[in-house]
């Protein structure tokens, strides 16, 4: 059914742009067309910005665009209840993830970043660029963030906001001239390593590199932001905004004025009063102590987890029809939801590569749980919100893939507050946190960062007058940890769906592990997900058809049937 009012053409325009759907019905449902959590968030994000507000609760309780159109509301409606991220100032308490990092004790604590590298055309209007950049910078409280040294404070630091109004130099975007350079990629590679340091009381947490190569095809843009303020869904309101802030620029406007969402401070300090709203989560925490084989066996007898500067990893790649199938054919088939089927996947080939019997895992989540404050927005807040939630996952004895598959869902569906009740009560509960804190720590960390097909470009896009493109350059960013630091697990799993397939990285200690052993853990968990996919999801795969069939064998013939039966057949 085509859109019949203008809050459904919106929706299903958006919901197009996220999901890359050409066609939206008004009756789809979201997460059959391969929507997630994290794109949810995209969408409610791009709806803000097209004037039309969703909460999370009605998001998920109206998973249609026809009923998330009914419920939404003008986003000019919502202004008097909102918390505007640009009005944050002085001190701020630390969230449990930058608590979380402090803790950790990295001996180069302002080199943990994420930075994205684009190849923008040579077209692009440099000043216009700038601008929307500082744009970004007044925008988002968190990129105001500070975090001086405080022996008093939980794990030596605190967190605080620099004063508003025109950013320092060092928070200009930044032109770099490689014209004259001989070899390109030598001279970008130590451009971008020159770049990845940050001063964490003095630096803003965001720095932009414009990179002129001499050539049409050797034009760069770089995005380089500390983790302690920035995500995954972080970085889609990122790119929004700047390409956003770009157009308005060219029409003669402004580059925007602080969005009426939640900002950072304001979470920051609601999470601190919530340790007792999720104090009853704390026996099923308890309960996911590591028991059975769960410890990784090791190639090389090394300490700890080894450093980044020992660290690799290993690729795998999903088939574009296997990544459709897992992204639309499950959900609606199985309703299962894509990290419940990578980590089932994951499960499999641990037990099939170490032996091991439970998958005893940090798994990752957004972490933007809105329903635990009343009245959050966190649509276009930008942050790091990452819950980290220790999760002790247990398979049948035997089991086909969809056994293995039922048993996953029902434990990471059993999880309270998608994890992040674990995380207030660990670093922010003094008490229930020492109690959370003697287990041993996994040794495998798993996070499925969602769609980025989204924001994707082709090189070959030039920028028009009002218009920025920003599509992946062909070069590689440097690493983004500090090769001195401290791994904090043995073994990440992270997974992504990018160019339509799904990519996915296993990283590991060259200290600890041989490459052709992580070589045959990504395989397996590559063939184990085409087991589930076929077996599960897939029409014409075997469960599905079993299913079906004992449906029909049980379904009445005709109406006589129905009518003649008795109530316990």
């Amino acid at each position: 059914v085509e859109p019949r009012s203008s809050a459904e053409r919106v929706l299903a325009e958006v919901w197009g742009e996220v999901l890359g759907v050409s066609r939206i019905g008004v009756h789809d449902n979201f997460f059959t067309l391969g929507g997630d959590s994290i794109t949810s968030i995209v969408v409610m994000s791009r709806a803000a910005r097209r004037g039309l507000r969703i909460t999370p609760w009605q998001f998920f309780e109206n998973q249609t665009v026809a009923g998330q159109a009914e419920v939404a509301v003008p986003v000019v409606a919502v202004q008097d209840r909102a918390d505007p991220a640009g009005q944050a100032a002085g001190p701020v308490p630390l969230t449990p993830v930058q608590r979380w990092f402090f803790d950790q004790k990295f001996f180069h604590p302002g080199h943990y970043n994420q930075g994205w590298l684009f190849h923008v055309p040579a077209t692009v209007d440099a000043d216009r660029l700038a601008a929307a950049f500082t744009g970004l910078l007044e925008r988002h409280d968190a990129l105001r963030l500070r975090f001086p040294r405080d022996s008093r404070a939980p794990g030596g630091r605190r967190a605080e906001y620099t004063a508003q109004g025109a950013p320092p130099e060092l928070a200009a975007l930044r032109r770099v001239d490689l014209s004259k350079e001989a070899q390109w990629e030598p001279a970008l590679a130590r451009v971008l390593a020159d770049a990845q340091d940050f001063d964490l009381e003095r630096d803003p947490p965001l720095r932009a590199l414009l990179i002129d190569g001499g050539r049409d095809d050797r034009h760069r843009l770089a995005l380089i932001a500390h983790h302690l303020v920035v995500d995954a869904v972080s970085w889609r309101i990122l790119l929004d905004d700047l390409r956003g802030a770009y157009r308005r620029l060219a029409g003669g406007g402004e580059p925007g004025t602080p969005d009426a969402t939640t900002s950072f401070a304001a979470w920051a300090r609601a999470l601190t009063e919530l340790p007792g709203a999720v104090a009853a989560d704390l026996d099923f925490w308890r309960g996911q102590s590591p028991s059975g084989r769960w410890e990784v066996p090791l190639d090389h007898q090394a300490g700890g987890t080894g450093t980044y500067g020992a660290a690799d990893h290993v690729d795998g790649l999903l088939g574009a029809g296997e990544t459709t199938a897992l992204l639309r054919d499950l959900p609606a088939i199985h309703q299962s939801r894509v990290d419940e089927v990578l980590l089932t996947a994951l499960a499999l080939a641990m037990t099939e590569t170490f032996g091991i019997t439970r998958l005893y895992v940090d798994v990752e989540g957004h972490g933007r749980e809105q329903h635990l404050v009343e009245g959050a927005d966190l649509s276009r807040t930008v942050g790091w919100f990452t819950a980290i939630a220790p999760l002790l996952l247990r398979l049948p004895d035997v089991a086909d893939p969809g056994d293995a598959l039922a048993a996953v869902k029902e434990q990471l569906r059993a999880v309270p507050h998608g994890g992040l009740g674990h995380s207030i009560l660990r670093h922010l509960d003094p008490v229930r946190g020492r109690a959370l804190a003697e287990p041993p720590a996994p040794q495998v960390s798993f996070n499925y960062l969602g769609q980025f097909d989204a924001n994707a470009e082709t090189p070959e896009t030039r920028s028009s007058d009002d218009r920025l493109y920003l599509a992946a350059a062909p070069e590689p960013m440097p690493p983004p940890q500090h090769p001195g630091n401290r791994r904090t697990h043995l073994l990440d799993v992270t997974a992504a769906v990018v160019g339509g397939r799904l990519r996915l990285r296993v990283g590991y200690s060259r200290a600890h592990h041989d490459r052709a052993t992580i070589d045959r853990l990504t395989g397996a968990v590559v063939a184990r997900l085409g087991e589930l996919i076929d077996h599960c999801g897939r029409p014409g795969g075997t469960r599905f058809h079993t299913l079906l069939d004992k449906a029909l064998a049980l379904a009445p013939k005709t109406m006589a049937d129905v009518t003649e039966a008795r109530p316990d057949e």
